[in-house]
C-alpha cells in the first residue's frame, strides 16, 4: 500500500536560514571563487563546508584529537594544527 501522507511544505523541510555579511581579504575570497568554479559548487554552499569542516577540526582538538595528513606518495604523516 503507497504512503498517501503529503509532501511536507519546503518551509519545514529546509532549515531555517540567516543572511550574513562580512568582510574577507582579497586573497582569501579568490580561492573561494576559484573552489567554486573547479567544484561547480555555489560561494555559500563552498564557505559552509569549509565552516563546518573548521568548526568539526577545532571541537574535535578540544577532546584530544589530532588531524593527520598522509602523503599518498611518500606514506608521510603530518600533524595539522588547528587554532
Amino acid at each position: 500500500m503507497a504512503d498517501s501522507t503529503p509532501p511536507k511544505p519546503a518551509s519545514e523541510t529546509v532549515p531555517p536560514v540567516t543572511k550574513v555579511t562580512f568582510n574577507l581579504p582579497t586573497d582569501l575570497f579568490m580561492q573561494i571563487e576559484e573552489l567554486s568554479s573547479k567544484t561547480g559548487r555555489t560561494k555559500t554552499d563552498v564557505l559552509q563546508q569549509m565552516l563546518k569542516l573548521g568548526i568539526f577540526v577545532k571541537q574535535e582538538s578540544q577532546k584530544g584529537q589530532k588531524l593527520l595528513l598522509e602523503d599518498d606518495s611518500t606514506k608521510q604523516m603530518r600533524q595539522v594544527f588547528f587554532t
